[in-house]
């Protein structure tokens, strides 16, 4: 198995609706997607409309998204509470 332990992480929101999480998309952050997207799936989701369908949100590392803001360097918890 390959070690993943120097790979940049950073905390990311992510949703959890019935037994799926969605996670950010890798270069739109306002996007989540959930399982097989790219390949079998290509549905896009925003956090309000998961959260209007009952998905609990919850803090998890994840690999650093392709664009961050080079002007906010706050992490994606921070900006989730502002």
């Amino acid at each position: 198995m390959a070690n993943d332990n120097l790979a940049e992480k950073d905390i990311y929101t992510v949703y959890e609706l019935r037994g799926v999480t969605y996670i950010p998309h890798y270069t739109e952050p306002s996007h989540y997607v959930g399982p097989g997207f790219g390949s079998l799936n290509y549905t896009i989701y925003y956090a309000a409309t998961l959260l209007a369908a009952g998905a609990v949100p919850r803090q998890e590392y994840l690999l650093k998204r392709a664009r961050e803001s080079a002007n906010k360097k706050m992490r994606a918890y921070e900006r989730a509470k502002a």
